[in-house]
């Protein structure tokens, strides 16, 4: 039965694959790896995570939206133990290069609380989502202390996942939102400029894509997960 492990998106939570988890089908077997609550950067969540990782059990990784560039490197540190890599509103370098790393530091605490904005929860969500979802994203955005989203944020920022996207030599797969406008549609093209092998399945979602698209999302990992 096919392994995947899924990492969490800027809240680290966990709690946003809900509905995901709920629409996932038989014959496939997924687990959430909640990042601690605590102001680490890409290293050092690296090496949290890594011990986690066996060549006797390979799994396949999903990196949601922040943990994107946190599953290559896992993947580039153990390629043996990593059957694949799917990155969900992913990308290797900063999606705002224009933005400098110590921005995050000037954002009021206010801002980083429960309830998100109203305009933060459009882009993430889109302006209709399912049922219940604007709920769970401020469960989720309550699970996480303003030091660590403001850490994780500045993460973002200084973000460089090509040398791991190249070194791996497994597949890549990414699934991306037409209606994305957190994470740009030049980050998949620079995935698939340094990865030209790596597949992408688009989909009419903003960035929550599993969220406000399990089901599809589920047959795009599902023919991934088969030809991986």
């Amino acid at each position: 039965m096919p392994h995947l492990l899924l990492l969490p998106g800027l809240d680290g939570t966990g709690l946003l694959f809900q509905p995901f988890l709920a629409a996932c089908p038989d014959g496939i077997s997924a687990e959430v790896l909640p990042l601690p609550d605590a102001p680490l950067d890409y290293p050092a969540l690296l090496a949290h995570f890594l011990p986690r990782l066996s060549e006797n059990q390979p799994v396949t990784l999903l990196g949601e939206s922040f943990s994107s560039p946190l599953a290559l490197h896992l993947a580039a540190a153990r390629p043996a133990a990593v059957q694949g890599v799917i990155l969900a509103g992913g990308f290797v370098s900063s999606p705002l290069p224009w933005a400098p790393a110590w921005l995050p530091r000037l954002l009021p605490q206010s801002l980083l609380r429960q309830p998100p904005p109203a305009l933060l929860e459009d882009a993430l969500l889109g302006l209709h989502p399912p049922p219940g979802l604007r709920a769970l994203l401020h469960r989720a955005a309550s699970g996480v202390t303003p030091a660590t989203l403001i850490s994780r944020l500045r993460t973002v920022l200084r973000a460089d996942a090509r040398e791991s996207l190249l070194a791996f030599p497994g597949p890549v797969h990414c699934l991306a939102g037409r209606h994305d406008t957190v994470v740009p549609a030049r980050c998949l093209a620079e995935i698939q400029s340094l990865r030209p092998d790596a597949t992408a399945t688009l989909l009419d979602a903003p960035h929550l894509i599993l969220q406000t698209r399990p089901g599809e999302a589920w047959e795009a990992v599902a023919r991934f997960l088969q030809n991986a």
